[in-house]
């Protein structure tokens, strides 16, 4: 199934350095049961980085690396921590895409299927969810194993956050933490997600 870029490249920059619900216009409330809840202010302490379609916050020893287009109508932004020994313990990708070539949950489901085919990682079930400004919005949670030898392979907790805004772009946020270290990390980044919409722009 053909996607807007591959989630392995962050991943195998995060191990090897190389250089890692419906809300229509916002205005459905997110309910009070559901698990990923939009958060008031970042952790203290965290950075936050204001895109062209959303602002999302980073733990401070994340470093942001430079932005780039892969191809017309896509940029993407990646964050990691500095590796130590060859490793990078987490980060984060973001991808803001201006014309999608499938809506949110067609595009969580195949990256869902993506990671299980390339990357070990286990049936996720991905979860649509409400989130302000976003017209639809999917994210799933699963384990996956990273490294170039079956020895060197390390299991992280990927996070993935899939939006569709009122403009007809997309947003893509894929969060990586090395487990058992920070669990529950990649929620936290994404409930600091802010979408901006087009009034707001």
């Amino acid at each position: 199934m053909k996607l807007s870029h591959h989630p392995r490249r962050l991943l195998f920059a995060l191990v090897v350095p190389i250089v890692l619900l419906t809300a229509c216009g916002g205005s459905e409330a997110v309910p009070d049961d559901q698990e990923l809840q939009p958060s008031a202010s970042a952790p203290s302490g965290w950075k936050s980085t204001t895109l062209e379609r959303l602002s999302v916050a980073a733990p401070p020893e994340w470093v942001e690396d430079a932005s780039t287009t892969p191809k017309k109508g896509m940029s993407i932004t990646a964050w990691r921590t500095p590796p130590v020994d060859g490793r990078s313990a987490a980060g984060m990708e973001v991808r803001e895409i201006t014309k999608p070539e499938h809506d949110a949950e067609t595009a969580a489901e195949a990256l869902a299927v993506n990671a299980m085919a390339t990357m070990e990682g286990g049936k996720p079930d991905t979860m649509k969810i409400v989130w302000p400004n976003a017209t639809e919005t999917w994210t799933f949670s699963n384990e996956i194993k990273v490294g170039r030898t079956a020895d060197e392979k390390l299991t992280y907790i990927s996070t993935t956050f899939v939006a569709d805004l009122d403009d007809g772009s997309q947003v893509q946020v894929l969060v990586f933490s090395e487990k058992g270290k920070s669990d529950d990390l990649g929620a936290q980044v994404l409930a600091t997600i802010e979408l901006i919409t087009t009034e707001a722009a």
